[in-house]
């Protein structure tokens, strides 16, 4: 165990689109992926709704994978694995409702004797949601309910859209926004601070370059393998050795030169105000 200052890494956009039918998810969840890679043949969605997606081929080549009944959480894992496998930059789960409400799906494991298996398979979904190498964007349906909200101090009844999947999956994203009947997207969750505090707007191909930008404002993570030797690096002369060896991307330069200044004897706070720069 020990004591790191934290560090802003790249990563991939984890986001949620939730809504009723007819506020536009999977066409707004199109237009964000293609803002993220920029490449209609690097997008994959996974297609829950009756084939829906086809609806919008005319935007561009994206792939589709058809997934009907059951709805079992093994089977959205699979095509989410086709999909890295594929080499795909986006993935799009349209929608994530049905692995928990559909036929097969997990409401009707939890009433069965396999329930515990089911939990399981389910977690693993999460998990591969949450970590796989492309950007996420899931759809989500949503019902009308009544839910206790505290406004001016006072408790009042309210209707609001609630998700229909597992209470709080909103955990897993990093963002996640509601869209109303006019495509307009309201802030349900906003980790980059993009959509905090600004007013609803509908969803274009901009949108998505600017997460795009926001995933790569960050360090690019270093291999663990590359880490270990940059560490094992006792003098700047071994630093310059090991860089003239390895074959080096130019955004991992910066862990050489947090090393070299690391040798150099260069305090944490100065460490973690460095952005960039050169060995």
């Amino acid at each position: 165990m020990e004591l790191n200052t934290s560090i802003r890494k790249q990563t991939k956009t984890r986001l949620a689109l939730e809504g009723p039918a007819g506020s536009g998810k999977t066409y707004s969840a199109l237009l964000l992926a293609y803002g993220l890679c920029q490449d209609w043949s690097k997008i994959a969605l996974i297609d829950t709704e009756q084939d829906s997606a086809s609806l919008y081929s005319q935007l561009g080549p994206f792939g589709t994978i058809g997934l009907g009944a059951p709805y079992h959480p093994t089977r959205f894992y699979d095509a989410i694995d086709l999909c890295d496998i594929s080499g795909k930059e986006v993935i799009i789960v349209d929608s994530l409702s049905l692995e928990w409400i559909g036929d097969g799906g997990m409401v009707d494991k939890l009433s069965g004797k396999h329930y515990q298996d089911a939990l399981r398979a389910h977690r693993a979904l999460l998990c591969a949601l949450r970590y796989t190498e492309a950007h996420i964007i899931c759809t989500l349906r949503t019902k009308r309910k009544l839910v206790h909200s505290k406004q001016e101090g006072k408790w009042r009844l309210l209707m609001a859209e609630i998700p229909l999947q597992q209470e709080g999956i909103e955990y897993i994203f990093d963002t996640a926004l509601r869209l109303d009947h006019q495509h307009l997207a309201h802030v349900v969750k906003d980790r980059t601070g993009m959509f905090t505090g600004k007013p609803a707007a509908s969803i274009t191909t901009e949108t998505g370059q600017l997460l795009h930008s926001w995933c790569l404002d960050g360090e690019l993570e270093v291999p663990d393998d590359l880490q270990i030797k940059i560490d094992n690096c006792t003098s700047v002369a071994e630093l310059h050795l090991l860089l003239s060896r390895e074959d080096v991307d130019v955004e991992l330069i910066q862990a050489f030169t947090r090393r070299r200044l690391e040798l150099e004897g260069i305090d944490a706070p100065q460490l973690h105000s460095l952005r960039g720069g050169l060995l």
